[in-house]
């Protein structure tokens, strides 16, 4: 399983790759946060509870929207909600940014949504 931390490293190396390699960096991102977020549902702290369940909501949906799903991995650490916040507001910015490249029409829509997805996380975890 990828870290919050590595994925955002990994995420921001192939911004700029093609379509394909940023594609699977975004899912590794979306899975990174979904992960994370769950276990921070059940370790974190209580008073959290919603934020890190609305986040991995936001992020299975956003994996949806690419059309992967999640996979049986584990994650044992609660991830720092700064730094998966700053990984959302990235994906946004890639996803966005193949969007507005991408050929397909239905493509484009799904990685928007997907985009739309990434940015609610940016901004719950603000």
């Amino acid at each position: 399983m990828i870290s919050v931390t590595d994925a955002y490293r990994v995420l921001r190396e192939r911004r700029d790759a093609d379509h394909e390699s940023s594609t699977t960096a975004a899912v590794d991102a979306f899975t990174a946060i979904a992960l994370g977020m769950s276990t921070g549902e059940h370790q974190g702290p209580p008073e959290l509870y919603a934020t890190f369940a609305i986040a991995q909501q936001e992020a299975l949906e956003g994996m949806a929207a690419l059309g992967a799903q999640l996979g049986d991995a584990d994650n044992s650490a609660v991830p720092d909600l700064d730094e998966a916040g700053r990984l959302g507001g990235l994906l946004c910015e890639v996803l966005v940014q193949h969007a507005e490249t991408s050929s397909d029409p239905s493509r484009r829509l799904a990685v928007l949504n997907a985009a739309a997805h990434a940015g609610r996380i940016r901004d719950l975890l603000a």
